[in-house]
């Protein structure tokens, strides 16, 4: 993520370090999570729609504000030892994962004290029709496995199966999508979510992107060779394979898809959230 501060002198450009830019990506996640599980409470959503980017403009001001402090104890020490020597370059433009960490506490406290001033949250009562049991979602849009079930859990629904049947032929613009998408591991409920996947609708249901039909769908990506289902913990996740080590009927695949070496290697950055 790149970050503009507008000064008297100019404009100055920040960045995040790689594992800051990891953490901070992780965090965002989690403030997305943080609204969906919300649905009946547009204000407690709205907090947390804006928290995006003040965490970022947070780290970026602790990060500022470490630096000043470290070079004003350095000019302190200076005035005393002559023998003390400054350094010009003292101030980095690379935000690093302690100011990250520092703007995750910070952030968490505001929206604590934010959602305490605010109304009791009230929700309304949906009475749902009796449906096939959904994997609870688990962190980081991965989905969790029960443990006396595990197995069940990883065959995709058949319902969905014939939606994808033709994948390789018909579905390239979201094979691309979901292999160039930057993450490694990805859920089959984060899949849904991001709309990773063709439409697949069954009569009697408006949810054209279930999390179901994302089972049937990952599972049909990891026969055209482009990954595997994995256990990341207790969850069932989609593991990208690495160009390296994909078959060669996979790889002229992503030629037809009009999916370059650089675009199937690329890692997710803030700026894609």
């Amino acid at each position: 993520m790149t970050l503009t501060c507008s000064l008297f002198s100019g404009d100055v450009t920040y960045t995040f370090e790689e594992d800051a830019n990891d953490a901070a990506v992780e965090y965002m996640d989690s403030l997305i999570d943080r609204k969906r599980a919300i649905p009946d409470d547009e204000n407690r959503r709205g907090v947390l729609s804006k928290a995006k980017g003040q965490f970022a403009r947070i780290a970026m001001v602790l990060h500022v504000l470490n630096h000043s402090v470290h070079q004003a104890f350095d000019l302190n020490r200076a005035e005393f030892n002559p023998n003390v020597e400054l350094n010009d370059q003292w101030h980095s433009t690379h935000i690093d994962l302690q100011s990250v960490n520092n703007a995750k506490a910070v952030m968490d406290y505001l929206i604590s004290q934010k959602f305490a001033l605010m109304p009791p949250e009230v929700r309304i009562p949906v009475v749902q029709a009796p449906s096939i049991p959904k994997p609870t979602r688990c962190h980081a849009g991965y989905d969790e496995l029960n443990n006396d079930n595990a197995d069940q859990e990883n065959d995709p629904p058949a319902a969905f199966s014939a939606h994808f049947e033709n994948l390789a032929y018909s579905g390239g613009k979201y094979i691309k999508k979901l292999v160039t998408h930057g993450r490694e591991h990805l859920g089959a409920s984060y899949v849904a979510q991001r709309h990773l996947m063709p439409s697949a609708r069954t009569p009697g249901s408006s949810n054209p992107y279930k999390v179901e039909a994302a089972h049937a769908y990952i599972q049909k990506v990891c026969e055209l060779g482009f990954g595997s289902i994995e256990r990341k913990g207790r969850c069932a996740v989609f593991a990208k394979r690495k160009y390296e080590d994909l078959p060669d009927a996979a790889r002229n695949l992503l030629v037809k898809f009009n999916v370059s070496e650089q675009e199937y290697k690329k890692q997710k950055t803030c700026e894609q959230l």
